[in-house]
Formats: C-alpha cells, structure tokens, sequence
C-alpha cells in the first residue's frame, strides 16, 4: 500500500476485512528470542492486537506518502476469505512484546526506502 500511494496507484481494498499488524522488525525478535531460548514445538509469530481495517492502512499509507485518499477503491472479498486471529501466549512467555505499532512500523519503512540508493 506505501509503495502504491507513493507511486500514485490504485490501492484496492477488500471492504470489511481488518487485521492484526506486526512489524517485521518485532518478527524477526520473536523469532531470535525462541531460537535463543531453544524452545521447541510450534510458536506463532504475531501479534493478537487489535485489528485495524485494512482501508484504514491503506488511508495511513496515503497520509504518509502525501497521496490522495480518492487512490482507495473499496473492493468486495473473496467468497470465504477469514481474516486470521493467531495465540501468541507461549511467545509471550518467553517475555516478547511487540514494540513497534502499525503507524510507526509504516513510517520507518517507508524512511528506509526513502533512504535506500537508487538501484
């Protein structure tokens, strides 16, 4: 979505659905803390926050971009699309928090684009 809004492009969203957002950077913790633990069996990475509609990120990626909100286009789902609620308990057992929200999770990614040589 911040790569569409930055480009100016059409940012289809399925109307109604929402989702529960983690920023990569607290994946990639979540996953050195269980291997640094030697935990075994099956641990989901993830966050059980909130959910946020997915046209309200599509409108942050607008904000941050400086794109238009109009780029949105509300789309109909998929029949039997299910948005994904995961159990984070045994990660959080292991101390991890997610430490970086939706917005500022958006932010610094679309910073470090920003500050990425051109190719």
């Amino acid at each position: 979505m911040l790569r569409q809004a930055e480009r100016g492009e059409r940012i289809p969203v399925f109307r109604g659905e929402a989702r529960s957002w983690c920023w990569i950077g607290d994946v990639a913790r979540a996953v050195r803390l269980v291997l640094e633990a030697g935990a075994e069996g099956v641990f989901n990475v993830g966050t059980d926050a909130d959910q946020v509609a997915i046209e309200d990120v599509a409108r942050i990626a607008c904000t941050l971009t400086g794109a238009s909100e109009e780029l949105i286009d509300e789309v109909d789902p998929p029949p039997g699309r299910v948005a994904p609620r995961i159990a984070v308990e045994r990660l959080r057992a292991l101390g991890w928090r997610p430490e970086v929200g939706l917005e500022q999770g958006l932010r610094l990614m679309l910073e470090s684009w920003q500050a990425a040589p051109a190719a």
